[in-house]
């Protein structure tokens, strides 16, 4: 247990970190609109490599001598891999969706209103921010989305929660599964957002099992990006029918909810099916996880 203290601690701290991180944010989203958007999303890359990709990095070099193979970034996935957790993906959309607007429905009781209203609020800073940058007047301004909020967010987020975070408690707990759900608890409370908690926390669970049974982090990336990309893509092509405030109530789902759930049911069974079709291999060199 010794062995794990000083990593633990470090995670401890950077988790701290971000959340403060998260908490500027929201205060302030506000003022979003008095900043030149092109600026906003530079900025918005490099927030994401200080708060994610420098403190992975880091931790690498402490307390695992500089081993960058721990990281699970050194092989290619092959195809076969790569098409079932794209279809996965893909099909858990429209169910990821309808848990949002199911989380969204949550009252609080009387004796913590004033708690509802404050999570209500934050929500509503970040989505003006959200709703900000996904403003898409042309082409070049979808690309630039799906690069920053699909693929720069996916390899960032990926590194620090499942690279980093995951793969420690994994050490720590020799509980794997524990560890990928304390993870996806985390990676969702750290987006600061809790009337969509449990979607979010479901992806990174989803997230966390497929880094976990194929030892290659490029695949949890992938499916972080076909989740984020696709709504941007969608969200895009909303854009050409309604405005960005009529879109604010709408989630990417069906109308009926029982379509949502067989999708994410089939979602699960592509999930449990690439599970089984793994032998679970060593996640590559570990300094701090040797026994």
């Amino acid at each position: 247990m010794q062995k794990h203290l000083w990593p633990t601690l470090y995670i401890i701290v950077c988790l701290i970190v971000f959340a403060f991180f998260t908490l500027g944010q929201q205060v302030e989203a506000y003022q979003v609109q008095s900043i030149n958007l092109r600026l906003l999303q530079g900025l918005q890359v490099l927030n994401t490599v200080i708060a994610f990709v420098i403190p992975t990095l880091a931790f690498v070099f402490l307390y695992q001598k500089r081993s960058f193979q721990y990281l699970n970034l050194h092989k290619a996935p092959n195809l076969k891999n790569v098409l079932l957790v794209t279809a996965s993906f893909l099909i858990a959309i429209p169910a990821i969706g309808y848990l949002a607007e199911l989380n969204n429905t949550i009252v609080f009781p009387k004796s913590l209103s004033g708690l509802e209203q404050s999570l209500r609020a934050s929500e509503e800073a970040m989505q003006v921010l959200t709703l900000y940058f996904l403003d898409m007047k042309s082409v070049s301004d979808l690309l630039i989305n799906v690069f920053i909020i699909g693929f720069v967010a996916a390899l960032t987020e990926e590194l620090f929660f499942r690279g980093m975070v995951q793969r420690h408690f994994q050490a720590l707990l020799k509980r794997p599964h524990l560890a990928i759900w304390i993870t996806a608890i985390l990676f969702s409370a750290l987006h600061g957002q809790f009337f969509g908690f449990f979607p979010r926390m479901l992806l990174g669970a989803m997230l966390g099992y497929v880094y976990y049974f194929s030892s290659n982090l490029w695949l949890s990336v992938l499916g972080h990006f076909i989740n984020n990309g696709v709504q941007v893509i969608i969200t895009y092509f909303m854009l050409q029918e309604y405005s960005l405030e009529q879109l604010k109530d709408m989630q990417i789902g069906s109308d009926q909810p029982i379509y949502d759930l067989l999708a994410g049911l089939l979602s699960v069974v592509l999930l449990v099916y690439f599970t089984k079709d793994h032998t679970l291999e060593k996640l590559g060199p570990s300094i701090e996880g040797q026994s």
